[in-house]
């Protein structure tokens, strides 16, 4: 059903550049290997953790933020949910402040359009290499909540491998470390997996609670519709959370800036924030990869029903 690359016998050379390029996933076949297809059972990684139950009460606590922002529930309404969400991940989750790390920066969301504008609230990091997208992305994530909080620099969970707790210092090191055996698995498999083991196991360890969990698309078996995925953007945003996402890019979907038309791309890149303008809901993007001879844009400003088209038709995002 899904084609590799370009149109008809694209040759072998096209064929190395959709692997090459794509920034996720084995060499041999992107598809079978991005994808966690079976249930994986490991010492670092918690059993009694239930994933659907932490997303149902996030998607309920979304659902009544989105009425919230509409008039049609109370602050009261989603502190309960918010405690709901705090009950099943054991961690702290802040009132909602509207798009919290552009205002953080004193750019109003509703006002302004901060195009290529770094926040100063989050800071993306490009990938050390062809496949280490998953790595850049999660550093990215980490390193933000680092700036905030200084616990945040060391991971909650010892490193089974090196005995040690692991530092996120926002150098290109620590994409090497998340990349290791016992947090990502991207070196192991060539590419970061979608499976709760790889990005949500590593967020949360590091972060020393359960908040992170994935949420998969009905393409991928899961429940995550378009709305829900603008639900979850505005939660997760306007309390400070970054998204981690895997998305399919493609001639079917739309090429981010600095990725080459023609090849097909199974990518992790994150979200960052969102904004309303001219009648049109954007969600701010940050991605750290650029195909070579591109230039590279890290902070990109996209119309959500844009980026639904390679997450919709791919795995799903980790919020």
């Amino acid at each position: 059903m899904k084609k590799i690359a370009l149109v008809g016998a694209a040759m072998a050379v096209l064929t190395l550049l959709s692997v090459e390029f794509s920034g996720i996933a084995l060499a041999e076949n992107p598809e079978a290997k991005c994808k966690d297809r079976s249930p994986i059972s490991e010492a670092r990684y918690d059993p009694c953790r239930r994933p659907a139950t932490v997303i149902a009460a996030k998607v309920a606590a979304a659902t009544i933020y989105d009425q919230y922002l509409n008039g049609a529930a109370t602050l009261k309404d989603v502190q309960a949910a918010d405690r709901r969400v705090e009950q099943f991940t054991r961690a702290e989750v802040p009132e909602p402040s509207r798009n919290f790390m552009a205002v953080e920066n004193g750019t109003d969301p509703l006002t302004k359009y901060p195009a290529g504008v770094q926040l100063s609230g989050f800071q993306v990091f490009a990938q050390n290499n062809y496949y280490y997208c998953g790595p850049a992305t999660v550093q990215s994530m980490l390193f933000y909540f680092a700036k905030k909080d200084i616990k945040f620099k060391t991971a909650a969970t010892v490193n089974s491998f090196t005995q040690e707790y692991d530092v996120v210092y926002g150098h290109p090191r620590d994409q090497h470390i998340l990349a290791s055996e016992f947090w990502l698995a991207t070196d192991k498999y060539g590419g970061t997996n979608y499976g709760e083991p790889y990005v949500p196991f590593t967020l949360n360890a590091w972060r020393g609670d359960q908040y992170y969990t994935q949420h998969s698309t009905v393409t991928n078996g899961g429940t995550l519709n378009a709305d829900e995925f603008m639900r979850a953007v505005r939660y997760n945003t306007d309390r400070g959370f970054p998204i981690a996402e895997n998305a399919r890019y493609n001639g079917y979907s739309y090429y981010p800036a600095g990725f080459q038309p023609g090849i097909d791309y199974f990518h992790w890149d994150l979200i960052y924030g969102h904004f309303y303008k001219d009648g049109v809901q954007y969600v701010q993007q940050g991605q750290p990869y650029a195909s070579p001879g591109y230039s590279w844009a890290p902070y990109q400003n996209v119309p959500w029903s844009t980026i639904w088209t390679a997450l919709g038709s791919w795995y799903g995002i980790v919020w």
